[in-house]
């Protein structure tokens, strides 16, 4: 019986924020239950040529659903070379059976093997966007935060608080959300989330951004150096 066409889903942006996303996704994909047997998780930055990735995809996509009508693969923390490598074999009419979720960080979009990528991929991009020495977007920002300090369970905080934090944020999502988590800890239910409690516990991160752009620009991440210029 032929399978259905492979289903190919991009998701971009911190790991926050990318990891829980890509978990809900593929759960629409392959129920929770039937994971152990019809998920197979892969990282690129496990394989030391591009070409090795390919490979173990192909294998991985080409298995049959023990439990589901379909596989699921999940290729993690994807590099430009995996990149240039995967987009053929996305392109190939006969590529077929298993979705496959990929995630990753940043991905430069003005490279050609990119542009295939997003032409065959249902894109999901969740980067924050950051402007000069790395400050994250306002706007995005309160949205991020907002949204943080309501899933613990705390009022929605007000402009004060939020302009409190965003002079503090720094350009890593993690370790802001982190710091949020932290902050909502100490914050009672009652009263909600503060600018005092803000300007009191949180840690200031918005000075960071020179050590992160100098680690972008040694390891050749290009184009996240650029964005924090």
């Amino acid at each position: 019986m032929a399978t259905e066409p492979a289903k190919v889903v991009l998701l971009l942006g911190d790991a926050e924020l990318v990891l829980p996303a890509a978990r809900k996704i593929i759960d629409q994909i392959v129920a929770p239950a039937n994971q152990a047997t019809d998920l197979e998780i892969l990282r690129a930055t496990e394989f030391d040529e591009a070409e090795a990735v390919v490979g173990r995809l192909v294998a991985a996509c080409s298995q049959v659903g023990m439990f589901n009508p379909q596989r699921c693969v999940w290729l993690r923390d994807l590099t430009p070379a995996a990149t240039e490598a995967v987009v053929e074999l996305f392109e190939d009419p006969a590529f077929s059976g298993a979705s496959v979720v990929i995630t990753a960080a940043s991905l430069d979009k003005r490279t050609r093997a990119s542009k295939q990528l997003l032409a065959v991929a249902e894109l999901h991009d969740l980067s924050v966007a950051s402007g000069h020495q790395g400050r994250l977007d306002g706007a995005q920002l309160e949205k991020l935060v907002s949204s943080r300090v309501t899933a613990n369970g705390l009022p929605r905080p007000d402009a004060q608080t939020l302009r409190a934090i965003t002079a503090r944020a720094g350009v890593r999502i993690g370790e802001l959300l982190t710091e949020i988590d932290r902050l909502c800890l100490l914050t009672e239910v009652e009263h909600g989330l503060s600018a005092q409690t803000v300007a009191t516990h949180m840690r200031d991160q918005a000075d960071t951004w020179v050590f992160d752009l100098t680690d972008a620009i040694s390891e050749r991440r290009l184009a996240d150096a650029e964005g924090l210029i």
